[in-house]
């Protein structure tokens, strides 16, 4: 099991790394993210479609059909994914750091878009150590 926690956490950091540097998180960190939270504990459907309905619900509503999309694909599915890690009773509390570290990282960027992954990244971490890694 520790080994499961251990590949998420390093699964966080490339994720972290490849939407600072490309602006995308590629399927595969994904995938393995996904993977590594089916065999560390019971996946949690519940929560993982309710994250997905909540980030399609906010790309829905900031997506302009003038410009780019304001939040990429690849934020959805990892919100969606990062459900799988979050029991149903702490997502407030991932989507209330995720959205700090978004205005943190809008603040450093000062540009129109910035990558969002990160932010993610940093609610799941802090979620899943305030819910006892459950």
């Amino acid at each position: 099991m520790l080994i499961f926690s251990i590949l998420s956490f390093i699964m966080l950091f490339v994720i972290t790394g490849i939407d600072f540097k490309k602006g995308i998180i590629p399927d595969w960190c994904l995938l393995l993210l996904f993977l590594s939270s089916a065999f560390w504990h019971q996946i949690d459907m519940l929560s993982a479609m309710v994250c997905l309905v909540i980030a399609l619900t906010i790309f829905l509503l900031v997506k302009n059909k003038k410009t780019e999309d304001p939040i990429g694909y690849g934020d959805i599915k990892f919100i969606s994914i990062a459900g799988f890690f979050i029991p149903l009773n702490s997502l407030p509390i991932f989507f209330m750091v995720t959205g700090a570290g978004g205005i943190l990282l809008a603040l450093l960027y000062r540009r129109k878009y910035f990558p969002f992954g990160p932010a993610i990244a940093l609610g799941l971490a802090v979620t899943w150590i305030v819910s006892g890694g459950r």
